[in-house]
């Protein structure tokens, strides 16, 4: 949906997703186009990323992406206009992992499952250098947030793990 300043339009066909769309997320691009991620469990509620090409949703890479079900889908594009996605990946012990779309297809960032256990409520953003920023809550610390910045090889933990007070 898009507000016209009189009301909300909707930005496409509405219901483009295979079937129900848990954990959504919607970035913008350098060029104003918008892109959703979501569990979807018309594919296995694997992950999915459709951008709106003015006229319709389109898959981004393959629908269903992830290795099994994704929950906490989370979605952030770097100034390359390159579309970053982080979740909770059923796959790897439900810890999380983050794909990047390289033009042909989802390519991991780092390592698949990442996190040191159990990752809830991910995020993920993007810095103005382009790299990777995500955050979760952390099954493996006291269920306390932690960050962690790619650093081009590995993620790296930003400050104190685990660094809230619950």
């Amino acid at each position: 949906m898009k507000y016209d300043g009189a009301s909300w339009q909707t930005v496409g066909s509405a219901g483009f997703s295979a079937g129900i769309a848990y954990y959504t997320s919607i970035a913008i691009d350098g060029n104003n186009t918008p892109y959703v991620v979501y569990r979807d469990e018309g594919n296995s509620s694997k992950a999915t990323v459709m951008k709106y090409d003015g006229t319709s949703w389109q898959a981004v890479g393959s629908v269903g992406f992830s290795l099994s079900y994704a929950d906490y889908t989370s979605i952030a594009i770097d100034g390359n206009d390159t579309p970053y996605v982080v979740y909770a990946d059923g796959g790897n012990g439900t810890k999380a992992t983050v794909k990047k779309y390289d033009g042909a297809s989802w390519q991991t960032v780092g390592s698949v499952g990442l996190s040191a256990g159990v990752a809830s409520f991910t995020s993920i953003a993007i810095d103005g250098n382009n790299s990777p920023f995500i955050v979760y809550k952390d099954g493996k610390n006291g269920n306390n947030a932690r960050v962690k910045k790619y650093d081009g090889t590995s993620w790296q933990t930003v400050g104190s793990a685990g660094f809230s007070a619950g």
